[in-house]
């Protein structure tokens, strides 16, 4: 077996990578009850008011983290 160097270059030819903006948004919280055994119809609740949640962050910032106003979020 042999030995295959690798080389990394990065910020100033060092090991640190390149410096990326990173933009963190975060949401309004959703408060879900605590259950030991939620009904399948509280699940389906609170997931539509999360995928609801997520769709309005993705469609009031995507503008300022570098996307298209005609940019729309597909979700499978």
């Amino acid at each position: 077996m042999g030995f295959a160097p690798c080389l990394f270059v990065g910020e100033r030819f060092a090991f640190l990578p390149y410096r990326t903006p990173i933009t963190t948004v975060v949401g309004s919280p959703i408060s879900v009850p605590k259950r030991t055994t939620p009904t399948d119809e509280e699940v389906d609740h609170y997931h539509k008011l999360y995928m609801e949640g997520l769709s309005k962050l993705f469609h009031e910032h995507k503008v300022s983290c570098g996307l298209s106003e005609n940019h729309e979020l597909r979700i499978i």
